[in-house]
Formats: structure tokens, C-alpha cells, sequence
């Protein structure tokens, strides 16, 4: 007579994550606190600015804000590399919001996705600043709203499959922003700075200028005509 079967149950873990908010003007969140993994999906109520989530352990987990009246970059979870001690704290913002309705090309289709780069910009009083920070945007139709934190910001608006759109030292520490009718040009864009150590940088003149292997007189002149300047902004920031 041989052995009895062994059936063997192992019971999934889960990771309990404590997640507290640093607030400062922002008071009380609300909302929850969403993580996101390749495809799971979890989530739990802040009350007091404090929440749990519980976590499999196997996953890394992207975590963020939802329904909430603040605002915080997204967090990256790695189990692998432990949880520090007394959970996570997330600093946070008051959320303001950025919308604005697309104008786009004749016979073009409505961007498929959008999303924001946004940063606190240079020489802005807001403390802490807000270090550079990717994040899609929601929209429908040609409208579309972006949810950002307060302060005064830098931001690149990118719908898909268009020119990107640059939005300069935008005053967003008291109140949401609607940017109205926002003109789109289909296709890509070269855009970089210009950096002079001791000399203003606004308005320097960039050539965009195709090149030859060798070139002729007539190449010369024909090259000449197809290049493209633009002018720095105080910035020294130039887009083609």
C-alpha cells in the first residue's frame, strides 16, 4: 500500500505597505491611494492622511492619487528591494487642474493619447519644488484636462502624433488654469536650449539647415532656402 497523497496549499502573502502623506498647505487629501502593477490592481482610503495598502509581494507597484484634492508625483514600489522603515511617505501638493480644447489640423483624427511633463520652473518661491514628472492627462474628444500640483510650473503638453506644445511659468499656486483653444501641428518638433555663461540667451538666432556631402553653388543656394530659424525665448529654449 503506498503513501497518501500530499496536497500542498501555499497561501499567497500579501505585503502590507503603510502609506502616510506630508500635506504641509495642502490639509486633509481624501481620495485613495491607487497601486498599479502589470496586471493587478489595488487600492485603499486615506483617512487622516494615512492608508494600508495590501500588497502581493511579487509585483512592483506604481503608486498614485485618486479622487483626491491633492496632488503627488507617482511612487514606484519594489518589493525586492524592501519597504522602508515605518512605510511610505509621499509628499504631496494641493492638486490644480490644466484644461484646455485641442484646434487641430484639417482632416486630422483626435489624438489617441495625451499626457504632461511638468516641472516647478527656475527661480519659482514654491518649496518643496517639483522635480521633473511624466504623467497622461484625460481627455475626450478634442478636450482634455491634466491634473497638476500647485505652484508655478513649466509644462509639455503631448498629444500623439502631434507637435508638442510648451507652456511657460504658469501660475498655478491659487486656482486650476483653462488654457482655451490650443492650436496642434501634426508631426514632431526639434526643440533644445541655448546655454551662454555670460551672456543673455534670449533671442539668439537658431538654424535649422539641411547639409550636403559636397556642395555646389547651386546645392548651396538651393539648401539655403529650406532652412528654418527661430529665435530663443528668455529662456533660451528654441522649438522647430
Amino acid at each position: 500500500m503506498g503513501l497518501p497523497g500530499i496536497l500542498a496549499v501555499t497561501a499567497a502573502i500579501s505585503l502590507s505597505v503603510p502609506v502616510r502623506f506630508e500635506t504641509a498647505a495642502a490639509g486633509s487629501c481624501g481620495g485613495a491611494v491607487v497601486a498599479e502593477s502589470a496586471g493587478a490592481k489595488a487600492s485603499a482610503p486615506i483617512r487622516d492622511n494615512r492608508a494600508v495598502l495590501e500588497l502581493p509581494p511579487a509585483e512592483n507597484w506604481q503608486v498614485s492619487l485618486r479622487d483626491s484634492t491633492c496632488w503627488a508625483a507617482p511612487v514606484t514600489i519594489d518589493p525586492a528591494q524592501g519597504i522602508p522603515d515605518g512605510g511610505l511617505v509621499i509628499r504631496t501638493w494641493p492638486k490644480r487642474l490644466v484644461r484646455g480644447t485641442w484646434k487641430l489640423p484639417s482632416g486630422a483624427g483626435e489624438p489617441k493619447r495625451v499626457q504632461v511633463t511638468l516641472q516647478s520652473a527656475p527661480g519659482a518661491a514654491d518649496a518643496p519644488s517639483v522635480t521633473k514628472v511624466l504623467q497622461p492627462c484625460t481627455s475626450e474628444g478634442a478636450a482634455w484636462r491634466c491634473e497638476v500640483p500647485a505652484g508655478v510650473l513649466d509644462l509639455r503638453f503631448e498629444a500623439e502624433g502631434f507637435v508638442p506644445v510648451y507652456v511657460w511659468e504658469r501660475d498655478l499656486r491659487e486656482k486650476d488654469a483653462d488654457l482655451g483653444v490650443v492650436k496642434l501641428d501634426a508631426g514632431a518638433s526639434l526643440a533644445g536650449w541655448v546655454v551662454r555663461p555670460d551672456r543673455e540667451t534670449a533671442g539668439a538666432v537658431v538654424e535649422l539647415r539641411p547639409s550636403a556631402v559636397a556642395e555646389t553653388a547651386a546645392v548651396t543656394q538651393r539648401l539655403n532656402a529650406q532652412a528654418l530659424k527661430a529665435k530663443t525665448n528668455a529662456r533660451g529654449f528654441f522649438q522647430f
